[in-house]
């Protein structure tokens, strides 16, 4: 289900950019020229689902790109999540018998390409500006739906325990297992704390409500 939140009052492109940019491959598609049909719109988005830098993961792109549709909303600007990034001159042998340069003047990947569900999107003609999610990626049962894995998890955990008395039960003992939970949402609203400022004080941490906090903040700020 796409979400779709107009931001008022509208942000401005580059800002957005300079606090997303330490999130990884941000890209930032900005129509520094104003007026006409090429300066019209400007788009910034950050940390997404897949990322691809690889010749031998084009194949996989392609198909990505087929399975997403080409449904988008008219009354938004024309970027509204998807595939973005950078296809280089060197993925030509991928498609025709040409000659590879012998100087890589510029040290880039032939592509550098990411999947990005959120978007934010910018009308400099009408002033606007919108926040878009498309809820990527859609799953039909927990065997694919994406959870964090022990992939994420830090190199070096260290574990301390409190040994003190807990009136809850009869022995004063605590337990284990279901109780390394507890930490998982503050370490997780401290982490939108860490990337955008905000304190979320509510569960679940869904995006509305990153939303209404970012949008309460910029009303406090101005």
């Amino acid at each position: 289900m796409t979400l779709v939140e107009r931001l008022e009052p509208a942000l401005d492109a580059v800002d957005v950019f300079r606090r997303l940019a330490h999130l990884p491959h941000v890209v930032f598609f900005d129509s520094a020229v104003r007026g006409g049909p090429t300066g019209r719109y400007s788009f910034v988005a950050a940390a997404p689902i897949r990322w691809w830098d690889s010749v031998d993961a084009l194949e996989e792109v392609v198909a990505t790109a087929a399975s997403l549709g080409e449904e988008r909303r008219s009354d938004l600007p024309p970027f509204q999540g998807g595939l973005a990034g950078m296809f280089g001159y060197e993925l030509a042998p991928q498609f025709e018998r040409v000659p590879v340069a012998r100087i890589d003047e510029f040290q880039l990947p032939p592509l550098a390409v990411g999947w990005y569900d959120v978007v934010f999107a910018f009308d400099h003609q009408q002033e606007a500006a919108w926040l878009v999610s498309q809820g990527w990626p859609e799953t039909d049962g927990f065997t694919t739906y994406l959870i964090p894995t022990i992939q994420d998890v830090p190199l070096e955990i260290t574990s301390d325990f409190v040994d003190e008395w807990a009136p809850m039960g009869e022995l004063g003992a605590k337990g284990l297992a279901e109780l390394v939970l507890v930490p998982v949402a503050p370490a997780i609203t401290n982490a939108i704390y860490d990337a955008v400022g905000v304190r979320i004080t509510e569960l679940p941490a869904t995006p509305e409500r990153v939303l209404m906090a970012l949008k309460s903040l910029e009303d406090n700020e101005s």
